[in-house]
């Protein structure tokens, strides 16, 4: 199509963010080598850019002269770089882009600690031979769109959170220090039967989690926590074979020290705080976007990742424990654990990515010991004890027998305890 007087119409494309990516990431992938259609992912594991879904195609060709424009009304500091024929455009670095030339263009949006979102292709006019080329690799369509038209996006269709196109066991990536990085699972919210009959539990029940969050797929390492805190705890800092020792799970920290790491992380993140500490007395606040310990059901849940049986293993066909988990007894005498912790991440997954859910160190959980699974703050939907002079670690270890790797398992400690068997791993409610 071809106007007769050249207008400069406008193409507006609305993004309405209701959350902000958090802090930064080194490790984001960079688009600037080339560039895909809107529906297409860099694979960073990172979060998207929250208010630039859903995905869309703009179909027909654009007139010259029609000004290309982004919108974007969210609290994320975002930037853009301009690309015709999928190469970069010196110098075109604004929300907004005016193409004379006939081409595919589209816009890489970044933002700190988010994916890279490329927005296009866009088709100018009757594109050239290369053009086309470009055109039919990212989709783009030969039909037109005159220079009167726009396009929006409106707040209703994009009000989407970065979590809400998730799919349980998607990571994301946050750097912690150089080379050391913390790597989290996505568990979407849902429900699940709690407990198991026969156990110390002795009991079953529905559970609702309403509420998605993301789990770090490895407990706490020690290189980890002394990146964060400045120190290490541990009992097991020895070489064994050919493990990393600094890739161990940090032990030998208490419940109020794993409670501190995570607002430590938290501030290293600029994410609000979750806890409130004074000496021993903790407070949550759980509309805080930073990092916490799980609740009970939020592990168990973890843990299960949708199995019922009585490890998260029990359905898969010659599954055998010692593919899973790390366990034994302090001598070593039986079991495969030798009497010590290893690294992280060499035993097979659960179904949604979680390592080490079973076995190696057990992880304390936000949640007073309360035998019977009798439940406070909210009951059979997001149950969780907000007080009690014991916690509750869950997983099993390197010293326990296979009966105590059980994912509905349960023990308790005083928050105060710190032994070589317990360790931490953190979570994040989705924003």
């Amino acid at each position: 199509m071809h106007t007769k007087s050249r207008l400069m119409a406008v193409l507006v494309v609305l993004l309405f963010a209701f959350a902000a990516c958090g802090g930064t990431d080194e490790s984001k992938a960079s688009s600037s080598s080339s560039t895909s259609s809107a529906s297409s992912s860099s694979g960073s594991g990172l979060p998207p850019i929250p208010g630039i879904e859903p995905d869309f195609d703009i179909t027909e060709a654009i007139d010259p002269g029609t000004e290309l424009r982004i919108d974007y009304d969210g609290e994320a500091e975002v930037s853009y770089q301009w690309y015709k024929d999928g190469e970069p455009i010196a110098g075109e670095t604004e929300s907004s882009y005016t193409p004379d030339e006939p081409g595919v263009y589209s816009v890489v949006i970044s933002a700190e600690g988010c994916e890279d979102k490329t927005i296009g292709p866009f088709t100018v006019g009757e594109p050239d031979e290369s053009s086309a080329s470009s055109s039919e690799s990212t989709g783009g369509s030969e039909s037109s769109i005159s220079s009167e038209s726009s396009i929006s996006l409106s707040a209703e269709q994009s009000s989407s959170s970065s979590s809400s196109s998730a799919n349980a066991g998607d990571t994301v990536t946050r750097e912690i220090d150089t080379g050391i990085e913390l790597v989290m699972a996505y568990i979407p919210s849902g429900e699940f039967t709690m407990g198991q009959a026969g156990m110390n539990s002795d009991v079953t029940f529905k559970v609702t989690l309403s509420k998605s969050f993301y789990m770090g797929i490895y407990p706490v390492t020690q290189e980890q926590y002394a990146a964060v805190i400045g120190d290490n705890p541990s009992y097991f800092t020895s070489a064994f074979g050919d493990e990393v020792i600094a890739k161990r799970p940090v032990e030998t920290v208490s419940w109020y020290e794993a409670a501190a790491f995570c607002n430590a992380l938290s501030e290293m993140h600029e994410l609000d705080k979750v806890y409130t500490i004074d000496v021993i007395s903790v407070e949550a606040d759980w509309d805080a976007n930073g990092y916490r310990l799980p609740t009970e059901a939020e592990w168990e849940y973890a843990c299960r990742a949708g199995t019922a049986g009585e490890y998260y293993w029990s359905d898969i066909a010659g599954a055998d424990i010692n593919d899973y988990a790390w366990w034994g007894d302090a001598n070593g005498a039986t079991g495969n654990s030798g009497g010590m912790t290893h690294q992280v991440g060499l035993k097979e997954p659960n179904a949604w990515g979680l390592f080490d859910m079973s076995g190696n160190v057990w992880v304390w959980c936000w949640d007073g010991y309360v035998g019977g699974y009798t439940v406070t703050g909210g009951g059979r939907q997001d149950p969780r004890v907000d007080t009690g002079d014991r916690r509750a670690p869950r997983g099993g270890s390197w010293r326990n027998p296979a009966v105590d790797q059980r994912s509905a398992y349960r023990v308790n400690g005083t928050p105060s305890h710190q032994i070589n068997d317990v360790g931490f791993r953190v979570v994040r409610t989705a924003q």
